[in-house]
């Protein structure tokens, strides 16, 4: 306990720039404290500014208050530190160097037998302030600092041998009883104890409001941090999405190209073939005209009368044809190929990122939401005062403009998200968030369109919508307790700490690795995926898959086949007596992907029958560890804080030995342990969710709720299959929630 305060003590001394105990302190307005020499170095202006909060104090370095509370209580840690240093201290008083046994705390002096003796009879009201040495080297800090650090009597700087004993509130002065006589005759004055203990009742009221305050913002802090991961893998989620969509894209085109130069093979064919048969009959007609020249002038050169009378028919019938032989107009058939566009290029071909705005209930016209629509869609057909749009299901809002008339024209889609675990875990965030369309775009009666806002060359729509949040492995979600429904205990219970490493973080992806880890027993499986891996799930965990073969940060791996890997877990679990899983967030993640697989091979029933059900460290973590002690409750951060060391995140088996540790130095009680676990039909229950979640008919929160007291999605629908909505509310009233809900679950089911 000494040594944690002496810690805490030390920690407050020192300077947020050098790390060292602060010389000459200095107070900034935030109360930080710096060394007056750190400060100066810092500073660029009139103006201070926090190095560590960055709030401004609007004061040069030289108006800046010396903090005095620090630098007494450095000198009273000092003293006692010299006390304990030095096995003897020497009197102060006398000229023999006595060696000293006693300390006046009033006038802070050590004293030998003798000295004390003369020091009493001079100050008699100094004789309840002494102690000895010896009594003092016994306290620790805490106590020693009490003690030195009592309140003393103050002298008054303008009348000698005058304590002073009030506060003047007309001028916020401290007084002796002659100040007050002689300069503050008429003023509101009080005793100074009196002040003392108002002054600091004050600081304890204000104190106890920062505090409620401060647990506000730290949940504000949770959020954002929430938010941050959000955004981390929504966008790693959307640059796979947006490959995809380039991929898709790039094969149209390929496509198109297939199909375009097959058709010009054949156009190419067809005309090469038509101007060959003219050229070979023109070629031909050549040929004939030539050997005719060569015949007829070898015959008038050196033919008898005879032989051209005999040969004149022929010769003359054949040079006849020729003269009547007509060369071939190649402008009939000058013809060419082509290619023409059949438009333009769209400048945003793939479509566009939108802006997604979390809001309560609520649409444009202030009535009820509209539950899956989700999707707004920009319509760039003019809308007149009678035309009507060729969307399906389109509303028209005419809104009022003093220069020109304005239409908003809206498309409502069903949701057609992909089925992703957007909403796994019991949210934090109580309110409902169904989606409804705000707007898309503008069309005026003067055929502009105005798509409000545009940045950095994209059309970005604002859309409430109530899509639940990113599927994230931190998730800030709050664990309901395990309750009557909860897992079965067993008092001879084994631990298995586990963990997987998967294709990416969507509801369907495939396992790479599934290792365990259980006291010195350790299980390892490294799975070849039939998915391919994501690039963010490449970033995180480092595998990738080239021609077939499991890669590891470059190194290549032993793959196992799913079935082969889940049915070597099997054995390794059955080989331990009454096994308990457990994960970090597992609760969202990690065991729903190892149901999912394992209802997929009919191995669900096995491994609940072997196990006694999950437990996720998350939640317990939640519990016990204060949220002002770690800065987020990431199974890394935990580590770092609690075991003070780093590690190998986002190796599976790295993850579970590392859980393994934690959790031997969380203290919880078996309660705290039991509202952290969950079972199999639990999970089960979960995961049967979906399809309200997915269409935002319920929250995650109220999701996770209903999956810990054994609700599934087939037991809301077979109760409103036999008594309707009422049925639903009597059901849903009787578990302890609220009617929006049944009316929302009743919508549904009615569709």
């Amino acid at each position: 306990m000494e040594t944690q305060l002496t810690t805490g003590l030390e920690e407050y001394f020192q300077c947020g720039l050098c790390n060292k105990p602060a010389t000459s302190p200095k107070l900034l307005e935030c109360l930080h404290t710096f060394c007056a020499g750190c400060l100066e170095r810092e500073s660029n202006g009139s103006d201070v500014t926090c190095p560590i909060c960055e709030m401004v104090t609007k004061k040069g370095l030289s108006s800046l208050p010396d903090n005095i509370f620090v630098s007494n209580l450095q000198n009273s840690v000092r003293k006692q530190q010299q006390i304990l240093e030095s096995a003897e201290q020497r009197c102060a008083s006398c000229e023999e160097n006595t060696s000293a046994e006693f300390v006046c705390l009033e006038c802070d002096k050590v004293l030998c037998d003798k000295c004390l003796h003369t020091h009493q009879v001079l100050m008699p009201d100094h004789k309840k302030h002494v102690e000895t040495l010896d009594t003092l080297r016994k306290l620790n800090s805490d106590e020693f600092l009490k003690i030195l650090r009592r309140s003393k009597d103050l002298l008054c700087s303008s009348h000698e041998n005058q304590t002073i004993s009030l506060y003047c509130r007309t001028c916020s002065m401290w007084l002796c009883v002659l100040c007050a006589l002689l300069e503050h005759k008429d003023h509101d004055c009080t005793p100074v104890r009196k002040q003392i203990n108002l002054l600091k009742s004050e600081l304890q009221e204000t104190l106890a409001a920062i505090v409620t305050k401060q647990e506000v913002f730290v949940e504000s802090q949770s959020q954002l941090e929430q938010l941050v991961d959000d955004v981390n893998m929504d966008k790693y989620k959307l640059v796979d999405l947006i490959k995809a969509r380039v991929q898709a894209a790039l094969q149209k085109v390929k496509e198109e190209e297939f199909r375009l130069l097959n058709e010009l093979q054949v156009l190419h064919s067809s005309k090469t073939q038509k101007l060959q048969v003219s050229l070979n009959s023109i070629e031909n007609v050549l040929k004939r005209m030539e050997v005719s020249k060569n015949v007829v002038s070898q015959l008038l050169r050196y033919a008898t009368e005879q032989e051209i009378l005999k040969l004149q028919g022929t010769i003359k019938s054949a040079l006849t044809e020729l003269r009547e032989e007509k060369p071939m107009d190649v402008h009939v058939d000058s013809t060419i190929i082509d290619f023409q566009e059949c438009c333009k290029f769209p400048e945003k071909m793939l479509g566009n990122l939108m802006i997604t705005r979390l809001k309560h209930e609520s649409t444009l016209d202030g009535k009820s939401p509209l539950p899956g629509c989700r999707i707004a869609v920009h319509c760039n057909k003019e809308v007149g005062e009678s035309s009507k749009c060729n969307f399906n299901k389109r509303k028209c809002y005419a809104a009022e403009d003093s220069q020109t008339s304005k239409k908003l024209c809206v498309k409502e889609e069903p949701s057609s998200c992909p089925d992703d675990d957007s909403t796994a875990g019991p949210s934090i965030h109580q309110q409902s968030r169904t989606p409804f369309i705000e707007c898309v775009t503008v069309i005026t009666d003067s055929n502009r369109q105005e798509q409000v806002p545009m940045f950095m060359d994209t059309v970005v729509i604002v859309k409430e919508d109530g899509a639940g949040d990113a599927m994230q492995r931190e998730s800030g979600a709050e664990m309901p307790s395990g309750g009557q429904n909860g897992p079965q205990q067993s008092t001879e219970e084994t631990l298995v700490f586990f963990d997987l490493e998967t294709t990416g973080l969507e509801s369907n992806c495939d396992i790479v690795q599934l290792s365990a880890v259980s006291g010195e027993k350790i299980f390892n499986k490294y799975i070849l995926p039939s998915k391919p891996i994501s690039e963010g799930a490449f970033a995180i965990n480092g595998f990738q898959v080239l021609d077939g073969v499991l890669y590891l940060r470059g190194e290549p791996q032993q793959a196992s086949s799913l079935q082969d890997s889940l049915e070597a877990f099997l054995h390794f679990l059955q080989s331990l007596a009454s096994p308990l899983i457990i994960g970090h967030n597992i609760w969202k993640f990690d065991a729903r992907i190892l149901l999912l697989v394992l209802q997929e091979l009919s191995m669900k029933d096995q491994f609940d029958s072997c196990i006694t059900g999950f437990l996720d460290t998350l939640f317990l973590a939640k519990v016990v560890v204060p949220r002002s002690e770690v800065n987020s409750y990431r199974q890394n951060e935990l580590v770092k804080v609690f075991l003070k060391k780093g590690y190998n995140a986002h190796n599976a088996v790295e993850d579970a030995k590392s859980l393994q540790e934690l959790y031997s130095v969380l203290k919880f009680t078996p309660e705290q342990k039991k509202s952290s676990q969950f079972s199999f039909s639990q999970l089960e229950c979960h995961v049967s969710m979906q399809p309200l979640l997915r269409e935002n008919i319920i929250f995650s929160q109220l999701a996770g709720k209903l999956a810990m007291q054994g609700v599934s999605f087939e037991k809301l629908q077979s109760t409103h299959q036999q008594d309707g909505e009422a049925g639903l509310k009597n059901f849903l009233r009787s578990l302890g929630h609220i009617e929006p809900s049944c009316s929302r679950v009743a919508w549904f089911f009615s569709k």
